[in-house]
């Protein structure tokens, strides 16, 4: 659905249609056919789509035979565009060797992704100020720590950009205590992308990326819990 590659709702996009700003909404509601062209960017780091509708009463009717099979629906436009914004920063993707890093541990110490090979590591990057970060957490301890509690599995959330300070007042607030690991200077961050968050990666017990996922979805976060425990069966 166009939903899993739009920014979530809870994240922040721009939307145009034919110059007039619009609501990721009323983008989802465009009819078959009534999209002459697209364009997509990105401005101040955020993803923007830009749609120039046909002329009133210009719509053509659907088409058949072989060139409906081959015609993309303004949705399909829509996620190719998108898709295609988030993979420009996005620099390991499925079947790339995860890159290792040494970061430091909001406990104290460090940490490195090579002493973790073995296990099977859901490696997240989030920010207290990013909302839909803030929900995705808020589903961790109990869909993904204890649900998979005892068994080869590590999940670590890497703080992007933050002093320990705001990630301490955070946590307070918050009542959690997971381990966490800090990157205020974007370095780990940096070897896996150069924009967007939440991201997740899922790493196999070799060190290898199985999923990497963008923005938070209730949807897209079931199907990568899922794809956890179908990577762990292996």
């Amino acid at each position: 659905a166009l939903t899993t590659v739009l920014p979530g709702k809870a994240q922040t996009g721009k939307y145009y249609i034919d110059g007039r700003e619009t609501t990721r909404e009323e983008l989802l509601k465009l009819p078959a056919g009534a999209i002459e062209s697209m364009a997509n960017s990105v401005e101040n780091g955020l993803p923007v789509v830009r749609i120039k509708l046909k002329p009133e009463g210009g719509e053509q009717a659907p088409a058949t035979g072989q060139q409906e099979k081959n015609a993309a629906t303004p949705h399909e436009k829509a996620m190719q565009l998108v898709r295609g914004i988030y993979e420009q920063h996005t620099l390991l993707k499925e079947g790339d060797l995860a890159a290792d890093f040494r970061a430091a541990k909001y406990a104290g110490g460090d940490l490195t992704l090579t002493a973790l090979r073995g296990k099977v590591v859901l490696l997240n990057f989030w920010a207290t100020w990013c909302p839909p970060c803030r929900e995705e957490l808020a589903r961790v301890q109990s869909d993904v720590i204890d649900r998979f509690a005892g068994r080869d599995f590590i999940f670590l959330p890497v703080s992007r950009g933050e002093a320990r300070s705001a990630v301490e007042t955070f946590r307070n607030q918050k009542g959690y205590d997971f381990p966490m690991g800090l990157d205020s200077a974007q370095s780990v961050y940096g070897l896996y992308a150069t924009n967007f968050i939440p991201r997740n990666f899922l790493i196999d017990r070799e060190g290898n990326v199985v999923q990497a996922t963008i923005g938070y979805e209730p949807e897209e976060f079931d199907a990568l819990i899922a794809n956890i425990e179908k990577t762990l069966e292996k």
